[in-house]
């Protein structure tokens, strides 16, 4: 008597499933070798777009931490297994700002010395100010109300939903709705009605 496997690696019927160990496989989009999905047991982890090169060396590192083997996991994706390495190291060493920002161990030994090689490669400035310059570029790009978007046509000001000018007519019935609630909650309207209604 043989035993069976608990959770089958891939379904039989897919054959775009690459798998790569520890019960996870790769899918590619529509054979678009730059878009990739990590599943795990059928359940979807992770989705990345492998031309970006920071997301690619993101989604390599967590595959290898669920527990893929490296050695699938580079034919799979084209790369060699030392890349993997690599970038395992690269984490380990210097996190995930190692990661991101292409430190490596023989260039310098410690985060210091890293960022202080890669200084002149990050954003200049206050990022704080930065980003309070493209909020005020894109709200004065939207500068009034009637300039605000509702589909594929602008609207009127007349027609706008939250315009302080309109033309109604003031009404004698302008509050009743919200008393009738009230009445019909605290008379029982509803039970009266059903007992004599049916």
């Amino acid at each position: 008597m043989t035993q069976q496997l608990l959770f089958g690696a891939v379904s039989n019927e897919d054959n775009a499933a690459k798998f790569v160990g520890r019960r996870l496989y790769l899918k590619f989009k529509d054979n678009i070798e730059t878009h990739v999905t990590l599943y795990h047991n059928d359940v979807l982890v992770k989705t990345a777009n492998l031309a970006d090169t920071v997301a690619k060396k993101l989604f390599v590192v967590e595959a290898v931490e669920l527990g893929a083997t490296k050695s699938r996991l580079a034919d799979v994706l084209n790369i060699s297994r030392q890349t993997i390495h690599n970038y395992l190291e690269t984490k380990k060493h210097f996190g995930l700002e190692g990661l991101i920002r292409n430190y490596t161990p023989s260039k310098g030994g410690t985060l210091r010395q890293n960022r202080e090689a890669h200084a002149t490669e990050g954003l200049k400035g206050n990022k704080a100010r930065q980003l309070e310059q493209i909020r005020k570029e894109k709200r004065e790009r939207l500068d009034t109300q009637t300039e605000l978007p509702f589909g594929d046509r602008v609207l009127d000001p007349e027609d706008q939903p939250f315009s302080e000018k309109h033309d109604w007519k003031v009404t004698r019935y302008a509050g009743i709705f919200t008393n009738l609630i009230t009445l019909i909650h605290l008379n029982d309207w509803v039970r009266m009605h059903i007992i004599l209604f049916g």
